[in-house]
Formats: structure tokens, C-alpha cells, sequence
């Protein structure tokens, strides 16, 4: 009788919970990849899904768009379009409707932003900027985050000393010119490399992302290096989130955004004479390099996460419920 008690509380608890999402107000997490297979190797699709896993936490009926769906999804009550290689002209159907742009800064010029209640900018800069331009409009900062996984407990040395992920889009990045110079263990995982570095360096043309936390927590130092644009504009890659929620140890080139966002804790470089002394020193002196991936971790996990994201932009939507 006890155990057909149960089933009955737990049943009628199930129905009020089914009752409550289907009258919750629902919320499109609009992302730029092209699909859902697709998806899983962009940094903007795995920031869409932590945004809705926190959003159907709140109560609300949260759904990822992909770019290929977003011209016949349904209307909504709330959106947000996350903006990387694609704006988003079909949320006009949706009852208030918000834009963070995260990167691509060059692209941003086109974009209507008067058809968006809200606009959110992962740049403090741009922020600043765009307030000046849009007086009355709603825009706030709003940085990135990363729930990537750190490294698992069977890794227990490093794979790589120095590790590159990502491609060259034909340009001889910085911080992968600057390394193939000094005479350490360094590995590159990306397409295009061909022509400008010698084979040793490249270890595969791609890296599936469900590898990456253990790769970035295993290798001893990440390299990161950032656009033209991007820095110009202050916009933070998403690999800086990714390499230190992984537990790993970043170095990447210097702006000032950079250094405010992270309190002067990232470890940069503005040359290649800097760059060939910071990558030497904590090469050889790990329990710095542990320290400062430590405090770097502690500081992501107080101000970068997904809950403090959608706290920001559950605060635009007060008075619309």
C-alpha cells in the first residue's frame, strides 16, 4: 500500500510539474551554427545549451534554434540571438526579442539593432560604444562563460608542453609563428597550417570538442592569440574560457580588456621578446603555472558562469512576463 502510495504522490507530483512547464513562458536561445551536428564543434552552440539547461531551470520552456531552422521556427516569447558568423532577421515574431554579440565585430555593421529590445555585448568597450550611439536602448555587458569539462583523472602528464587549437583561415597567427621559433615541444591541431609550418608541429587537422578539456588541462601551456577586430573592439575569444574552466594554463597576446576582464591574472604577451620569456619561465617553474591556472579557475567560477549569464538577461525581461 506504501509503495502504491508513492506511486500516486510521485505521479501527481510529475502532473504539476508537466502542468507548470506547459503554461511557462518560452525562450528561444537562437544560435549562428548551421545545425545540430554541426553545433557541437562551435563554442557558440555549447553557450546556447548551458543557456537553456539554466533557463528550464528557472521554469521556463527553453529551445536551441539552429541557424537552418530559424526562418521556420515557431514565435516565441522571449529570444535571444547569439551573434557570431549570422544575424538574426526572423525574431522579429517573438514578443521581446535580445542580441548578444559575442565576436565578429567586423560584421556587426549591419545589423538592424533597433529591431531588438535588448542588446547585450561580451566587450565592455562596445558596450561603452554602443550606449553613446543608442541612447535609448537597453545595452549591457555581457562576457562569455565555459562549462568546459576540466581534465579527467587519467591524464596524469601532459600530452603536449605548448598547444595551438584552431585553424589559420591562410594567416600565419602570432602566437604560432612566435612558437615555431623557440626550440620547445609544441603541437598545432588545425587546418591550413601547411604552408606556413613545418610538419612536426601539426598533430591533426581537427580535434573534436568532446577532447578538448582534456587536452587543454593536460597540455602544460595553451597559446591564444586574438583577430585584428576582436581586440580592437575588446571582445575575449571563447577559448580563454574554455582552456581555464579545463583546469588549463592560457597565455595569450595582450589588450586591455583582456587584462581588466581577468584582473591582471592572465599571463600575456605584446611581442615576441615577451612572448619567448613568459612561455620559458612557466615552462620551467609548474608550481607558478599552477597557481595562476588555480586563481584564474576560482575567478571564472565566480563571475563567468552560465547562472550569472542568464541572471543578466533574466533581468531584461522583468515587466514582461
Amino acid at each position: 500500500k506504501l509503495a502504491t502510495f508513492n506511486k500516486v504522490v510521485a505521479w501527481a507530483e510529475k502532473s504539476e510539474s508537466d502542468l507548470r512547464r506547459a503554461e511557462a513562458k518560452t525562450f528561444a536561445i537562437y544560435v549562428p551554427c548551421n545545425d545540430y551536428y554541426i553545433g557541437r564543434q562551435w563554442g557558440d552552440y555549447h553557450l546556447g545549451k548551458s543557456i537553456v539547461s539554466e533557463l528550464f531551470s528557472a521554469g521556463y520552456r527553453a529551445t536551441l534554434v539552429c541557424f537552418n531552422q530559424w526562418k521556420s521556427s515557431s514565435r516565441f516569447d522571449f529570444s535571444l540571438t547569439i551573434h557570431g558568423t549570422h544575424a538574426n532577421p526572423f525574431c522579429e515574431k517573438d514578443s521581446l526579442r535580445i542580441l548578444w554579440i559575442i565576436s565578429h565585430p567586423e560584421k556587426i555593421m549591419g545589423l538592424d539593432i533597433d529591431s531588438y529590445d535588448r542588446v547585450l555585448i561580451a566587450s565592455q568597450t562596445m558596450t561603452e560604444k554602443y550606449r553613446s550611439i543608442f541612447p535609448d536602448k537597453n545595452v549591457d555587458f555581457l562576457p562569455q562563460f565555459s562549462t568546459m569539462v576540466p581534465q579527467t583523472k587519467e591524464v596524469k602528464h601532459a600530452a603536449h608542453d605548448v598547444l595551438f587549437v584552431g585553424n589559420s583561415r591562410n594567416v600565419f597567427r602570432e602566437s604560432v609563428r612566435y612558437a615555431s621559433k623557440l626550440n620547445i615541444d609544441f603541437a598545432v591541431y588545425g587546418d591550413n597550417w601547411n604552408k606556413f609550418l613545418p610538419a612536426k608541429f601539426i598533430k591533426g587537422k581537427f580535434l573534436h570538442n568532446e577532447l578538448l578539456g582534456t587536452m587543454y588541462g593536460s597540455a602544460k601551456i595553451v597559446l591564444n592569440d586574438h583577430w585584428k577586430e576582436m581586440k580592437e573592439d575588446g571582445f575575449v575569444n571563447n577559448r580563454i574560457y574554455d582552456v581555464i574552466s579545463a583546469g588549463g594554463f592560457v597565455i595569450s597576446d595582450y589588450f586591455e580588456e583582456i587584462d581588466n576582464q581577468f584582473e591582471g591574472l592572465l599571463v600575456t604577451y605584446s611581442d615576441f621578446g615577451e612572448f619567448e620569456n613568459v612561455v620559458n619561465y612557466y615552462l620551467a617553474n609548474e608550481d607558478a603555472r599552477l597557481e595562476r591556472a588555480e586563481a584564474l579557475q576560482d575567478l571564472l567560477g565566480e563571475r563567468f558562469t552560465p547562472a550569472a549569464a542568464v541572471e543578466n538577461i533574466l533581468s531584461g525581461v522583468e515587466g514582461h512576463e
